[in-house]
């Protein structure tokens, strides 16, 4: 789902590309696949489960229109109520993820769970900064669960087209494609350097 609401929309899959190809680029480090993709996915699981559970209560309960129900969701809800604001906040919280890796480095640092989660942790980072720089005033949270307001204000938003959305759409529709692509060689070229014995 690329759209929601008649602005607002889904990069969650670009975090994902993006995560996985860094991951590609540092073969010699054994980074668990999983933990970065679920890292890279993770802060905007929330929103999809709100989103979902709301659109089934607007539109199958009450019969509201979807439009009614999204805008609902995603013009108010999203910005004022504070369960959704908790909700979708925790995973992009720089002091959360902060904790996450403290956990990752100190109680489990020899320790396949650990190191699982401290590259998850990273990749929940990287998602929070790309997110950080590409919203004007519905970015994530500085300081959440500490404040509940001060956010970074950038000069880019990934879906207004106030703030160059168009563009930035179409600059992250291409680097979505260059990185499936690279992706897709790396398991090919992988894939045939693999002895047949190997893939039995």
């Amino acid at each position: 789902m690329r759209v929601l609401g008649r602005r607002r929309r889904v990069n969650t899959p670009s975090h994902a590309l993006i995560a996985a190809a860094l991951r590609r680029a540092a073969p010699g480090r054994q980074i668990p696949l999983s933990a970065v993709l679920w890292g890279s996915v993770a802060p905007d699981i929330p929103l999809f489960l709100l989103v979902a559970g709301g659109g089934v209560y607007y539109c199958g309960v009450l019969g509201w229109t979807l439009q009614r129900a999204l805008d609902r969701m995603l013009g108010t809800l999203y910005v004022q109520d504070p369960f959704w604001l908790a909700a979708r906040s925790t995973l992009h919280a720089p002091l959360v993820i902060g904790a996450v890796l403290a956990v990752a480095l100190t109680a489990g640092r020899e320790r396949a769970w650990g190191r699982w989660l401290a590259w998850c942790a990273a990749a929940l980072f990287l998602h929070a900064v790309l997110d950080i720089l590409t919203h004007v005033s519905d970015g994530p949270l500085l300081l959440f669960p500490l404040d509940r307001h001060l956010r970074f204000h950038s000069v880019v938003s990934y879906w207004d087209p106030r703030y160059h959305g168009r563009l930035f759409s179409a600059l992250e529709l291409a680097l979505d494609v260059v990185l499936t692509v690279y992706l897709a060689l790396g398991c090919r070229f992988r894939r045939a350097s693999t002895p047949p014995a190997a893939r039995a």
